[in-house]
């Protein structure tokens, strides 16, 4: 009302670029491209099961190439994401062990690998799945401190347990210079027990409270503490 430079207006351009979610699991891929806006643009699943880790990145980087194709969308205007279980070394891209395949062995630079089998360049980093579950967790929060979460979710039917987490500060995972920052579940706790973790060592955190290993401690004692909750 008092005159001056008109106010201009501006709006989100939705589809300027797009994120790509590849969820790499043991048995299935499933591809993700959100936009600006993060709402789900397309969507794309197979199964990979029991595959060697030569056929694995092939899938991936198949799955990707289709994905991108059925969705119309420019890849030079994505940003890509793999995200897996197990140990994973965000800073260099390398799968360090995976749990569930021991015979592929370690520090496996799957994102190199990945980025050569497409036939066009894309911004490619590796994340850890708790990592990710603990960013949305942590994001959430209105500090501007460090945030510690720390998630618990099972591996499998049969009652494997796995542990991780992460540290979101300003709404960004922090890897810490080893890239490893958010792996609790691999912590040695326990020098003696005999029970071997998926990781291939022994005390680990994750074993000592999987949740086999919580049923079975209250077996031991449930006629000694016939009141306790457990």
């Amino acid at each position: 009302n008092e005159g001056g430079k008109r106010a201009e207006l501006f709006s989100l351009n939705r589809d300027y670029r797009y994120c790509m979610v590849l969820m790499a699991n043991a048995d299935w891929l499933t591809c993700y491209i959100y936009d600006m806006c993060c709402v789900l643009r397309h969507t794309k699943k197979c199964d990979v099961y029991n595959a060697a880790y030569t056929d694995y990145v092939d899938a991936c980087a198949s799955l990707i190439v289709e994905t991108l194709k059925e969705a119309g969308i420019d890849p030079s205007r994505v940003l890509g994401c793999l995200v897996a279980p197990g140990i994973v070394d965000s800073v260099r891209g390398e799968y360090v062990y995976p749990i569930w395949s021991p015979s592929w062995g370690s520090g496996l630079p799957i994102i190199a690998d990945l980025k050569a089998r497409l036939p066009f360049a894309m911004d490619m980093q590796l994340e850890n799945n708790s990592r990710i579950g603990g960013y949305v967790e942590g994001s959430n929060c209105k500090s501007d401190s460090y945030v510690s979460v720390i998630s618990i979710y099972d591996e499998d039917d049969s009652g494997k347990q796995g542990i991780g987490g992460s540290v979101v500060n300003h709404h960004a995972v922090r890897h810490g210079a080893g890239g490893y920052v958010g792996e609790f579940g691999h912590l040695t706790v326990d020098y003696g027990d005999e029970e071997i973790c998926l990781c291939g060592r022994k005390g680990c955190l994750q074993v000592m409270v999987s949740a086999m290993r919580l049923l079975q401690n209250v077996q031991e004692r449930r006629e000694k503490y016939p009141d306790s909750p457990l």
